[in-house]
């Protein structure tokens, strides 16, 4: 390579620009990656998109732009930004109320800013004269390194800033060599913005330093400025054009270049002290990020010569990317750990000493461009994500801009100078390239899809990844609660809690996992375990608080039967949220109400309400506390305001239906109740409350349909099966309501409503061949025992059964037991109807002599 490398496209003003060929190239790059991206598109949200976007009360805020510009100005949920970039903030803020929870939306904007940025890489490699920019931003455009910060929302931080970045660099070297002052503002302009998009972007005032002692070093013709006329850098030539001057390579050339980038400087020196304070107080928060024997300055110093390497390895071979890559085990006490390092400050060093050599500049250049954009993540700055991994695609995104343009650069310089054959043989070499790098980054944007598929393809290449373990047990665990199948859901469950309790045995000081692991066992019914569990949570917690841990904690006690530990924690993660979610407010209101005190409830969801007054479950939930209370009218105003912001909501429909009915007005109920369940057919809540409705209202046909339905689903459903028998016998189809209960007392094989119900039929004779008078007085005593004797109904089933078999001196004896026990409370129809039957026992004559029905 040689000093007089000439671009594919100068920016000479006596040029006029080819708009035509500016635009087909354009829309080539900004299609290719648009195409390439496409199951990007498509992807869900990853690891803490959630937290960062749906999850994130300042992103749901109206003032939310105000906390992310100024945080320092809210006590309360300041210090729960975690990163100083207002404009990438902004951009996620503005785009939760475009629309809102629907991942595909957000990985599209994504998308369309990493074409922009290929185009402006393009552009700039245009500007600096480098041979095949075109090709350079294709690859760019399409390479896998860059799937990680494309694909995954919550870095729209680099899709951001290096559009901001790129165009300072386009606009200040557009000054550098016209000497127009009003591009040097934009190029300040617009390192601002980059800034304000994600800082580590501080070291670019070294990378405008480096194209501008690049640029000169080839000759290139620059207007003179007011620093040129100071300090004698230029001279004009013999084609009336302005030239650096052959004496000004020293101290001269060298001033001016600091002194126009020191406004740059400083800028980049606020935002590098900004970085380390957001870094240590509000993301990294005294957690220990390094192991034992790590951070010293021999171990940075062994990690920052090796980074570069790998970085450089994954932009010439992008195989095998990963989320978290395995995390080294540096040992400062091998010197394998320092040659890395030693081969680099060598070549450098080589380099210098050759720098007024022509390919020795350029590999200056380029090489020390990507060095300078690594600089934040060589290990001399505390980072936490150096908890999970040394190295991160994403750390990247703006340094192998350097590494393609020297290979693109070198390819293009060698092909074009051996003459047209080889030239077409370098471009179907490049088309080759770009094709094979579209293939590996559609693929790799599959792996991207979801939380499931990404860390399933993460693990099995780092199980140590405890991140990745976490978010894998947690995503499973929630998808198991949308199972409706038991078993698949149990699978399921016990699936995600090897993978939390793998990440609890890595990363025992996570407080979060502990959490989770406790929150799975508790769902399968392990509640000592995961008392142990979230015990733990609330104890590795106890430096920042985790209000979360507690209220789990609560709910375990809760399910457990422990009702004043159940408040206690309750209580304590109220007192420790700066500013609880809804959820905190619902779940110690339920709390509340188990220990019998609904009024407190009411008051707790009251103050949510003012907190969050569109939240549809408050509104939902105190209707119910208050309807409870019987509040009624109070409550149907609640019903009716959750069922204006969530219009045909099934549970609220449901309730105002029940409103009605116990007001007698049951065709408005059956109204309301149908319309319940034509929105939602498969709530089951809904569906049993309209079997019940029709029941009482007669319609046992229609009541036995949707009962059928609720235990279909929902085979434990014991009421709904005895209802469902009940419905079945009125319509006749008696062997039917006998084999439903007989379901039910496997359930609840001492619920004495079913055994009475299944006595009587079994006994009556009409029951057929299913008739079992033995087993009805087997059924009739135990439904005795379990009320000690004392239940009439019982007892009067009992008479019945024995009556049936014959033994009419026990009926009788039992009969006028039944007449003790109501006398005094039943009316004067009721002690006759018993009365005759006593009559009908002592007469040897059977239930059945008289009764038409059981």
């Amino acid at each position: 390579m040689t000093g007089s490398i000439s671009g594919e496209m100068t920016d000479s003003p006596a040029r006029r620009r080819d708009w035509k060929g500016f635009s087909l190239r354009a829309a080539v790059i900004f299609l290719a990656a648009m195409f390439v991206y496409i199951p990007a598109m498509q992807s869900r949200w990853i690891w803490d998109d959630n937290l960062l976007i749906t999850q994130y009360v300042v992103m749901q805020r109206p003032d939310g732009l105000r906390i992310f510009w100024f945080p320092w100005t809210d006590a309360d949920l300041g210090d729960t930004v975690p990163d100083y970039y207002p404009i990438t903030w902004s951009t996620l803020w503005l785009e939760w109320r475009l629309w809102g929870d629907y991942p595909p939306a957000y990985h599209v904007s994504n998308c369309v800013m990493h074409a922009i940025s290929a185009v402006l890489v393009w552009r700039v490699l245009v500007g600096l004269s480098v041979p095949g920019a075109f090709l350079a931003g294709l690859i760019f455009a399409v390479h896998p390194v860059n799937v990680c910060s494309v694909a995954w929302v919550s870095e729209r931080k680099n899709t951001v800033s290096i559009i901001f970045f790129l165009l300072t660099l386009l606009f200040y070297f557009k000054f550098d060599r016209w000497r127009r002052w009003y591009w040097y503002v934009l190029a300040l302009v617009m390192f601002v913005l980059a800034l304000l998009s994600k800082a580590s972007v501080v070291t670019l005032p070294v990378v405008l330093l480096l194209g501008a002692w690049w640029r000169r070093g080839r000759g290139q013709a620059s207007a003179p400025g007011i620093l040129d006329h100071l300090v004698g850098t230029w001279q004009w030539g013999s084609d009336g054009q302005p030239h650096v001057r052959p004496d000004a390579r020293g101290w001269r050339y060298i001033l001016a270049d600091l002194v126009r980038t020191v406004p740059f400087f400083l800028l980049g020196a606020a935002a590098s002290w900004l970085i380390v304070i957001f870094q240590i107080h509000r993301v990294i928060r005294g957690e220990e990020i390094y192991l034992p024997g790590e951070g010293t300055i021999w171990w940075r110093l062994a990690m920052a010569g090796s980074v570069p390497w790998f970085y450089l390895y994954k932009a010439l071979l992008p195989l095998n990317l990963l989320m978290i890559y395995p995390r080294w085990d540096i040992h400062t006490g091998s010197l394998a750990w320092f040659l890395p390092g030693v081969v680099l400050v060598a070549s450098a060093v080589v380099l210098l000493c050759l720098h007024r050599r022509a390919w020795a500049r350029h590999l200056i250049f380029a090489l020390g461009y990507f060095l300078v954009l690594l600089l934040p993540t060589l290990g001399f700055f505390d980072m936490y994500f150096f908890v999970h991994s040394l190295v991160a695609d994403h750390w990247q995104h703006l340094s192998i801009i350097g590494v393609i343009a020297l290979v693109v650069g070198v390819g293009t310089w060698a092909f074009q100078r051996r003459g047209r054959t080889l030239r077409w043989g370098g471009i179907a070499a490049g088309a080759v390239v770009v094709g094979a790098l579209g293939v590996l980054t559609w693929n790799q944007t599959l792996v991207y899809h979801d939380q499931i598929v990404l860390w399933r393809y993460n693990l099995p290449k780092n199980p140590k990844a405890w991140m990745g373990q976490y978010n894998l047990g947690t995503t499973l665990a929630e998808t198991a609660m949308d199972e409706t199948d038991p078993q698949t859901r149990r699978g399921v469950m016990e699936e995600a809690l090897v993978h939390l309790l793998k990440a609890t045995e890595l990363r025992p000081t996570d407080d979060a996992a502990q959490n989770n692991a406790g929150l799975t066992l508790m769902n399968l019914g392990r509640l000592d375990e995961a008392i142990s569990y979230l015990q733990r949570a609330v104890q590795k917690a106890s430096d920042r608080q985790n209000p979360q841990a507690a209220m789990n904690l609560s709910l375990a006690y809760r399910t457990k039967g422990s009702l004043s530990e159940a408040l206690k924690w309750a209580e304590e993660a109220r007192s420790i949220h700066p500013q609880p979610a809804p959820s905190f407010y619902l779940a110690y209101a339920e709390t509340l109400a188990m220990a019998g005190r609904p009024e407190d409830s009411v008051a707790q969801l009251t103050e949510a309400l003012r907190v969050a007054p569109s939240y549809v479950e408050l509104w939902y939930r105190r209707g119910l506390y208050r309807k409870a209370l019987g509040r009624a009218d109070e409550a149907l105003a609640d019903f009716q305001e959750a069922l204006r912001l969530q219009n045909n909501a099934a549970p609220v429909l449901t309730q105002i239906g029940l409103i009605a009915q116990e007001r007698g007005h049951r065709d408005d109920a059956l109204d309301l109740i149908t319309q319940a369940v034509l929105s939602a057919p498969g709530n089951l809540e809904a569906r049993y409350r309209l079997g019940l409705l029709l029941l009482e209202m007669g319609r046992d046909r229609e009541a036995a349909t949707h009962l059928g339905v609720v235990v279909q689903a929902d085979p434990s459903h014991a009421e709904g099966r005895g209802n469902l028998a009940l419905a079945l016998l009125r319509s006749g189809q008696t062997a039917q309501a006998i084999a439903e209960y007989r379901k039910v007392l496997e359930l609840q094989p001492n619920w004495t409503q079913a055994q009475c119900d299944l006595a009587r039929l079994l006994a009556h004779p009409r029951s057929g061949s299913d008739r079992n008078v033995s087993q009805a007085v087997t059924l009739a005593e135990a439904a005795c025992q379990t009320t000690k004797y004392e239940d009439p109904r019982a007892m009067e089933t009992l008479a019945m059964v024995y009556s049936e078999a014959g033994r009419f001196d026990e009926a009788a004896k039992v009969q006028r037991r039944v007449l003790e026990l109501v006398t005094g409370k039943a009316s004067q129809q009721v002690l006759d109807g018993l009365r005759s039957r006593l009559e009908l026992y002592q007469s040897h004559k059977p239930f059945s002599a008289v009764e038409t029905a059981p």
